[in-house]
């Protein structure tokens, strides 16, 4: 169930579970709306939003969390908005795929044939899993002795090095422009040990992740570059986009939304 999604409508009895072996989280919305219909369509079942050379999900996420924290501003007329405008985008974001991926910037696609580029990217869209070695020369198609020998010439660390301090600055990210606390960082960056967690991030910055909040980000040159049971009865349209995590939630938000057609 990792990485896909699925759009249930209003009154539809369900239940779902993560499993103990093999856990993942959830991002859930409910919406309503007269395009309500038109982006649940075909998306009754499971729909897969795997990573890939042209995947977006860190950016899919980005919009998902900034949702988020225009509502934690106020549910004035404004911030609604501007959210329901931001979850038409989320949403068209899997209901065009395609388009999706194809609209990102030049500058942002990937070279398939530079294998760092393919690994770091392939990082960047599992950064809140617990990445092993093996699973990522899997993907990359090479040895782990080779991969690692080229990644290390290039960047000049180890890949899974490489992957902590990408973690660690995400974590600085969210200390700063969040208000998230550190365990719920650690869990959303699939670290399913918060004691293992801190003394990596005091290791990369020097300071514990308590004190990193009002702290300048790491230089980007330093890395290069729940279970949840639930149904729902009131909403128009429920939508679950699952993720591959170590640990249990993910932030989620019981706000109502609306996708409407601009003459609505």
């Amino acid at each position: 169930m990792t990485n896909q999604y699925f759009i249930f409508p209003a009154g539809v009895p369900h239940s779902y579970r993560s499993d103990e072996n093999d856990p993942w989280s959830i991002y859930w919305i409910h919406f309503s709306g007269n395009l309500a219909s038109f982006f649940a369509e075909g998306a009754g079942r499971p729909l897969n939003v795997r990573p890939g050379l042209t995947s977006r999900i860190t950016d899919r996420n980005s919009i998902f969390q900034e949702i988020l924290l225009t509502l934690s501003y106020g549910y004035d007329i404004e911030n609604l908005r501007y959210t329901s405008t931001q979850l038409a985008y989320y949403l068209g974001s899997m209901r065009f795929l395609h388009q999706f991926r194809k609209a990102q910037k030049e500058e942002n696609r990937i070279n398939s044939s530079d294998i760092v580029t393919v690994a770091t990217h392939y990082m960047e869209e599992h950064i809140g899993t617990e990445l092993s070695l093996a699973e990522l020369t899997a993907y990359i198609g090479y040895s782990v002795s080779h991969f690692s020998a080229v990644f290390h010439k290039q960047t000049g660390q180890s890949p899974i090095e490489y992957f902590n301090r990408m973690k660690i600055a995400r974590a600085q990210e969210l200390l700063r422009t969040t208000e998230l606390k550190v365990n719920q960082i650690c869990s959303r960056l699939g670290f399913s040990d918060s004691f293992y967690f801190s003394r990596l991030f005091s290791k990369y910055t020097g300071m514990s992740p308590g004190n990193s909040a009002n702290q300048p980000p790491m230089n980007r040159w330093l890395i290069l570059q729940n279970k949840h049971d639930h149904a729902s009865q009131n909403a128009a349209v429920s939508l679950y986009l699952c993720s591959q995590n170590s640990v249990a939630p993910v932030a989620a938000h019981d706000q109502h939304l609306s996708v409407a057609s601009p003459n609505a």
